[in-house]
């Protein structure tokens, strides 16, 4: 079906990134997805995808919270489950365990009890969290550009773990 667009205001670039600090967040994405094969990790390996939204009070300086309007900030962090055999396995469980534990809803035993743990990705959505959030310079492949974006370092507790929804 054709469309008819405005596009005279269009910015093209994308988002101006969060500053490097922490962040007060929910966790509003989880999902199940396999990889690429085009980063570090081989194609097909399972990667729990996580999007954090960014309390608005946490960012008063948003282009946007300036202008008076209403606007949601995520960052987004994928944490590869790769097969036992890989290289690195054991770290990044230990990464993922970090982030787990930091929702409150796991402890460090129930997490890493005999027989494995069943991780349903809803669980993880509502829950309370902070997240460490820095830059990385990376090349735009279309326009072969630098530009700036957000990476999440690290996933902290929070006062408040689980929002009630």
């Amino acid at each position: 079906m054709p469309l008819n667009l405005d596009l005279t205001t269009a910015a093209e670039g994308g988002f101006d990134p969060l500053p490097q600090g922490r962040y007060n967040a929910t966790i509003r994405k989880a999902e199940m997805r396999e990889t690429s094969g085009t980063g570090k990790m081989p194609a097909g390996t399972t990667m729990l995808n996580v999007g954090f939204e960014i309390d608005k009070d946490d960012i008063p300086e948003h282009p946007e919270a300036k202008k008076g309007k209403n606007f949601t900030t995520y960052v987004f962090k994928g944490y590869p489950i790769p097969d036992k055999g890989y290289e690195k396995h054991d770290q990044l469980m230990g990464i993922l365990i970090g982030m787990l534990k930091a929702t409150g809803l796991w402890s460090d035993e129930e997490l890493r009890e005999e027989g494995g743990f069943h991780l349903d990705e809803n669980d993880l959505l509502g829950c309370r969290v902070i997240v460490k959030v820095s830059q990385r310079e990376y090349v735009d492949n279309a326009t072969e550009e630098k530009r700036t974006t957000n990476q999440v370092d690290g996933v902290l507790p929070s006062a408040a773990s689980v929002e009630v929804v």
